[in-house]
């Protein structure tokens, strides 16, 4: 059987879906499981939080002062969360990909060309590998071995 299915987010663009190229098909799909946070870097840590919170609306999820950082999560409506950080120099945005198995996400990746920015890092919410489009525009892929951990310890009572 065949069938034209129009491409996300392009209707008028269709592939032509068959038995014979769903392999392919299949394989061109990546690792990326959903778009979880956009960093972006700040130079007053107060004033973006109050903007964010305050001019915006935006809901803080939770914030942590450790390690020389301050980090805030911002929610405008509904995920990928905002986070706004200190150590990150402005103006920036790098988008966060949560992958199912980050070292399986790195070797498929690496064979298609694929390169890091740095080593594995570890943030909060598990291991990431930083890494750059042809541009400079900056990535992250993060594997969620402890989801939303801060969401809890900002809820608990200080």
């Amino acid at each position: 059987m065949t069938r034209k299915v129009a491409t996300s987010g392009f209707p008028n663009r269709f592939v032509i879906f068959n038995a014979q190229n769903l392999p392919k098909l299949l394989s061109m799909t990546g690792p990326f499981k959903r778009l979880a946070y956009i960093y972006i870097g700040c130079e007053d840590f107060e004033k973006d939080k109050k903007f964010y919170g305050e001019a915006l609306g935006a809901r803080l999820v939770w914030e942590f002062h450790e390690f020389g950082a301050n980090v805030a999560a911002f929610d405008l409506g509904s995920e990928p969360y905002l986070l706004i950080a200190d150590h990150v120099k402005p103006p920036s945005k790098r988008l966060i990909y949560e992958v199912d198995d980050l070292t399986k996400a790195i070797k498929e990746l690496k064979s298609r060309g694929w390169k890091a920015d740095g080593g594995r890092f570890e943030v909060p919410d598990g291991p990431c590998v930083n890494f750059k489009d042809p541009s400079g525009n900056e990535y992250a892929l993060m594997e969620a071995v402890r989801p939303h951990i801060l969401e809890g310890e900002f809820r608990k009572p200080r």
